[in-house]
C-alpha cells in the first residue's frame, strides 16, 4: 500500500506538467507499483471521483460550501486565505501543512 502523501506528490508533479504524454507516463509508472484495489482507488481519485460514473455518490459541494466547512473546522478565515492563494486546493494544502496533519502516514485506502 502506498502512503497518501505519495499520491499527493504524484498529483503535484502532474499539476506542473504540460505534456499529456509525460502525464500518461508518470501515471503509468505510479500505477504499476499499486496493488489491485489501490489501482481502483487511485483511478477514481485521478478523475476526482469516489465511485464509478454509474454510481450516484457525488458530494455536490460548491466552493462556497467548502469554504464554510473549512472555516467551521479550522476556525480560520478561509475566504481570505483563498483570495491570497487563488485556489481552494492550494488553500487546503497550506492549512494542512501548517497543522502538520498525519496525512504522511495514512495509506491511500484509509483516505479513500
Amino acid at each position: 500500500m502506498h502512503r497518501f502523501i505519495e499520491l499527493c506528490t504524484l498529483f503535484e508533479k502532474l499539476e506542473s506538467l504540460q505534456s499529456r504524454n509525460e502525464m500518461s507516463l508518470l501515471l503509468s509508472e505510479y500505477l504499476k507499483t499499486c496493488t489491485g484495489p489501490e489501482v481502483e482507488i487511485v483511478s477514481y481519485m485521478i478523475q476526482g471521483r469516489v465511485a464509478p460514473m454509474f454510481v450516484k455518490s457525488e458530494f455536490n459541494y460548491s466552493e462556497k460550501s467548502l469554504i464554510n466547512l473549512l472555516t467551521n473546522y479550522t476556525s480560520l478565515e478561509i475566504s481570505l486565505l483563498r483570495k491570497e492563494s487563488g485556489d481552494i486546493g492550494d488553500t487546503v494544502f497550506k492549512i494542512w501543512e501548517e497543522r502538520k496533519q498525519k496525512g504522511s502516514i495514512l495509506d491511500t485506502s484509509e483516505i479513500y
